[in-house]
């Protein structure tokens, strides 16, 4: 909808547009919100995953260091013959 920059608009009809503006703003914010929040629930769901697998690579790096017999080094964090 384009608006005549030529027309007179009324008082009334400047509040009702104001009124309008304010509503569409309102609910894209609330659009903005809903997905941030739904962005921000996936991100917690997957870094839950991958501390999950990060924590199972650890602990089988661990296991097979174990298993070969290696040492582990608490000043460079590996396991050496």
């Amino acid at each position: 909808m384009y608006l005549d920059s030529r027309r007179q608009f009324t008082q009334e009809e400047i509040s009702r547009m104001e009124k309008d503006l304010s509503k569409m703003e309102c609910a894209l914010y609330e659009q903005y919100c809903e997905i941030g929040k739904g962005i921000l629930e996936m991100a917690e769901q997957e870094n839950k995953k991958i501390n999950f697998l990060v924590d199972r690579i650890i602990e089988t790096h661990q296991k097979l260091a174990e298993a070969k017999n290696e040492k582990y080094c608490p000043e460079c964090a590996e396991h050496n013959d």
